[in-house]
Parts: C-alpha cells; structure tokens; sequence
C-alpha cells in the first residue's frame, strides 16, 4: 500500500511539475508577444530602429526605414531560442536565436555568430 502511496505521489508531482514548465513556457511566449523597437544593434545584424511584431499566432513581421528592408514570416520559442523561419523574396531562411534577456520593456536577442540586437517595448 505504501509503495502504491508513493507512486502515485511521484506521479503527482511530476504532473504539477509539468504543469508549471508548461505554464513558464507559455509566460515567455506571451512576454515575446508585442511590438519592439531595435535600440542596439551589432554592425550586420538588422537597421537600428527597426520595428520586429511577434503575433500570438506565430507569425512575425520586420519593418526597417528603407522599402526593401521588410521581412516576414513565422517563429516559435524553443526554450530559450526563437527559430524564425523568413520569407526573403521566394526562399525561405531559417535562423534559431537565443535570448539573452526578456522582460515586459525589453528583449535582447544573440544570433549564432555572438551578434547581439537589443529591442525596447514600442509605446
């Protein structure tokens, strides 16, 4: 009896404990959702000032200064990493992104090459 006690225990908390990661990761999910504004940006990376919207459906869109400088497509968060998959002209290109730092103001985003874009919440 103790022994099926101590099952179903475990199990519990394995399910409260996978409940919580589940919750966490949708946290994060609704902090990237929303505008942001480019405020620093490593030489090669994205135009300073850029605008980046992350849509709660998964979609993305990029808007820098000039025409050309438009992109959109889809993300989707990978625990700490945001794969983006982008449509440039009629390619795809995918890039997988860490995040360094996300709070509800700001969002610092490393590529694979250790360059670094840090964008402020747009008001």
């Amino acid at each position: 009896m103790n022994a099926l006690r101590l099952a179903v225990t475990g199990l519990l908390v394995l399910g409260v404990t996978g409940f919580a990661a589940g919750e966490k990761k949708e946290e994060k999910k609704a902090s990237i959702v929303g505008t942001w504004t480019a405020s620093k940006v490593d030489p090669g990376t994205i135009p300073e000032g850029a605008v980046v919207e992350f849509a709660k459906d998964g979609k993305f869109k990029m808007t820098g200064k000039g025409p050309d400088e438009k992109m959109e497509g889809t993300y989707k968060l990978e625990g700490e990493k945001v794969a983006l998959i982008m449509k440039v002209g009629t390619d795809e290109k995918k890039q997988s992104l860490t995040i360094k730092k996300l709070s509800d103001t700001e969002l610092v985003l490393v590529g694979p090459d250790g360059k670094t874009v840090e964008f402020k919440v747009k008001k």
